[in-house]
């Protein structure tokens, strides 16, 4: 997570549900590190260019007793047509970024 909270911007090449492999260029826009959370804004890419005139995702991670931590990840999205896919689609990406913010957070400040 540390990675994630230190670059400004960096390129995401992710295979999406579908098959497709495309990228986007994302910078973190936002941090919370008392309330464990993440603002992302995706800047640049295949997938702003063909599908999205806006794309946001937050990513908290919520303390959950003994049993570790809950990462909640929610999405702000506009779509150029209908056509568009709705942003699910990069769950893969959004699940490996909410696994090491989890670990990070928790190892950072106690969540059991």
């Amino acid at each position: 997570m540390q990675m994630y909270l230190r670059r400004k911007t960096y390129e995401v090449k992710q295979e999406t549900l579908d098959g497709k492999k495309e990228y986007v260029t994302t910078k973190v826009a936002e941090v919370s590190e008392k309330n464990k959370w993440v603002r992302y804004e995706y800047l640049d890419g295949q997938v702003l260019r063909n599908y999205y005139s806006e794309l946001k995702s937050k990513f908290e991670v919520i303390p959950n007793g003994e049993e570790g931590c809950l990462v909640k990840w929610s999405l702000e999205y506009e779509k150029k047509s209908e056509d568009a896919p709705n942003a699910d689609i990069y769950v893969h990406f959004m699940l490996g970024v909410a696994k090491d913010m989890d670990a990070h957070l928790c190892s950072a400040s106690s969540c059991t």
